[in-house]
């Protein structure tokens, strides 16, 4: 498994979902290129207080998207994360975890 990583890729969720849900759609996917198994590409969900610091979060790997494609198919709670409840309008971003700065051996 790689975990593949595409630059400016962000955005804020279309619909809602909750913690059983496995797919997202946000006009920000666009600009994602090709995921599909065995590799992985990591977004984070968060939740923001009133002043943008960042209060609540969520990993998530986009396990499936085609590129162009609005809609990615995730696997929830990753890395230690909780699937939750996301509304609409939810910001989230391709970013880095620690996991991609561990040492391997």
């Amino acid at each position: 498994m790689a975990r593949l990583r595409f630059n400016a890729v962000a955005g804020v969720l279309s619909q809602g979902i909750g913690p059983k849900d496995n797919s997202v759609t946000s006009p920000g996917f666009s600009r994602m290129g090709a995921v599909s198994d065995p590799d992985v590409a990591m977004i984070c969900l968060t939740g923001q207080d009133t002043d943008g610091n960042i209060i609540r979060g969520e990993v998530c790997y986009v396990i499936l998207h085609d590129p162009g494609s609005q809609v990615a198919f995730i696997n929830r709670g990753q890395d230690g994360s909780i699937a939750q409840d996301w509304p609409a309008g939810t910001t989230w971003s391709h970013t880095l975890g620690a996991a991609d700065f561990e040492a391997t051996a």
